[in-house]
């Protein structure tokens, strides 16, 4: 599996629940035995700082999805720790490791404000990833590429607040008050929205403070 090609696992979890955390603010706001809980009997599908996301704890994750190699490399041994706690979780690059993981073929070069400019005209096929500048967004592509049929969000907020810039607290050098990151990801959200209406795959957003307003917000679920 060191590097192995990501199609086939298309359609692996046919009609199943996703359940996609990213490492926005809300993740460690939410009680993490709730939202732990509610992972258990889902396809759950982390990105970045899984070792650390429930308010400095972690989520045990199927797949990780990590899209930045300089993160890898500043967290090596806080994510080969991790994978040593659990070993059950896989990473989704798409760079090479030299451990287990899928490549996910991803073009790190293009831009989904494109596609919604018009400018290029892609419709969704389960085997072509976009660059939302968010491996949140490539989370929920992959959970749509295992053929799950809905998609629960948690962390995907664009946002930060005064006391946490992501799950596991403050981040220094993020703005807490211009969050231009945030602003970069609109695009790759409003296109995944797209295509998962035109497949009939619900998204449902479980974050109480995120700024995204393309899926419905259950955030009472975690409550």
């Amino acid at each position: 599996m060191n590097g192995q090609n990501i199609l086939e696992l298309h359609g692996s979890a046919q009609s199943k629940s996703a359940f996609a955390i990213a490492s926005g603010p809300s993740s460690g706001l939410a009680n993490p035995d709730t939202v732990r809980n509610f992972a258990k009997d889902k396809i759950t599908i982390g990105t970045n700082d899984v070792w650390r996301v429930l308010d400095g704890g972690p989520i045990n994750c199927d797949y990780f999805v990590i899209l930045d190699i300089r993160f890898y490399e500043d967290h090596f041994h806080e994510i080969r720790s991790y994978l040593q706690n659990y070993p059950n979780s896989i990473p989704i690059t798409y760079f090479d490791l030299d451990i287990p993981h899928f490549r996910i073929p991803i073009d790190m070069n293009w831009d989904a404000r494109q596609e919604l400019r018009g400018a290029i005209q892609r419709p969704y096929h389960p085997d072509n990833y976009f660059h939302g500048h968010s491996s949140g967004v490539a989370a929920c592509q992959f959970a749509m590429k295992l053929g799950c049929s809905e998609i629960y969000l948690l962390g995907h907020d664009l946002i930060t607040i005064p006391t946490r810039t992501h799950g596991f607290g403050i981040r220094e050098q993020e703005k807490k008050t211009n969050y231009q990151q945030g602003l970069t990801m609109r695009s790759g959200y409003d296109l995944l929205a797209t295509h998962a209406e035109q497949e009939k795959i619900s998204i449902i957003n479980l974050s109480a403070i995120s700024s995204l307003d393309q899926f419905p917000n259950q955030s009472e679920i975690l409550q």
